[in-house]
């Protein structure tokens, strides 16, 4: 089976690097912590590095941070649910390759699943 990055609204697609890799993991998962995070991803940085790129992250609006018990341990989370970035990923995909037709992108889709 193949590694699928998940899908990111169209405004986070341009963060690349390590921000990248954080936002595959979180919203990959649904939810992670620094250290979960950081177990997931090749190579890791420090547990500040990782800290520093979340709270970017939390600041563009890419990831919502959230305190987790009484320790006031964090976890991040998508600032989007899964099934709104797959809608604006589907909606992207039928404006620019089918003219925002909804109905003939599915039409497509449902050409290429014959294929297999």
């Amino acid at each position: 089976m193949t590694h699928r990055e998940p899908d990111l609204p169209a405004e986070l697609a341009t963060i690349r690097g390590r921000q990248r890799q954080l936002l595959n993991v979180i919203y990959g998962r649904g939810s992670a912590s620094v250290e979960e995070i950081r177990q997931a991803i090749p190579d890791p940085p420090t547990d500040c590095a990782v800290r520093t790129l979340l709270g970017r992250l939390v600041l563009r609006g890419a990831i919502k941070k959230r305190s987790i018990g009484r320790k006031g341990s964090r976890s991040y989370a998508p600032a989007i649910s899964n099934w709104d970035a797959r809608k604006r990923a589907f909606e992207r995909i039928a404006d620019d390759c089918f003219g925002g037709s909804k109905r003939d992108a599915v039409a497509a889709l449902a050409a290429l699943a014959q294929e297999e």
